[in-house]
């Protein structure tokens, strides 16, 4: 979910947790009644054209996107991402693209992290601690790059905290 997340195995040394797959997000949204629509798995956010100067490219993503998502915009559906680079491309690089800027501010004010908007809800009162594990963990947390840019890495230490016996510890 856009994290680095590393436990303690058996002999103490820090291990890497696999990360959330579709499955595990779409499990955790449904716990707050949220229904996901894919609305699609080839995208390309344009992020890896830009990171190698290719803005042509980037700009033809940034259009094509904005093509297939704002159906879900108009409907006041959350466009959620995973991979922090790429979403938050949304709300960084496309509004230097020239395109229409009331669909870029949207796609931009709509566009969540998975963990943003997990903790949206939990802030809602969709989602408690009740609904997770009792199990306790210790997880300390390396933030994506993008993400300590332009999100806030406390999100997700707050929803990686969920559960009343998860203590989360920030990375440098």
């Amino acid at each position: 979910v856009g994290v680095d997340c590393l436990q303690p195995d058996a002999t103490g040394m820090k291990t890497a947790l696999p990360p959330l797959t579709a499955l595990q997000i779409l499990e955790m949204t449904q716990k707050v009644r949220s229904n996901l629509y894919h609305a699609r798995d080839d995208g390309e956010s344009g992020r890896t054209f830009l990171s190698k100067g290719f803005l042509r490219q980037a700009k033809r993503c940034a259009e094509e996107n904005l093509k297939t998502l704002t159906p879900y915009l108009e409907q006041g559906k959350p466009i959620l991402g995973v991979e922090p680079s790429a979403l938050l491309s949304f709300r960084d690089e496309y509004n230097r693209f020239g395109l229409p800027s009331e669909q870029v501010q949207k796609l931009a004010n709509n566009s969540f992290l998975v963990e943003e908007f997990l903790a949206k809800q939990l802030e809602a009162g969709h989602m408690s601690p009740e609904q997770f594990t009792s199990e306790e963990k210790e997880i300390q947390l390396h933030v994506h790059c993008h993400q300590k840019a332009l999100s806030d890495s406390k999100v997700s230490c707050d929803v990686l905290g969920i559960p009343a016996n998860y203590k989360v510890r920030l990375m440098p």
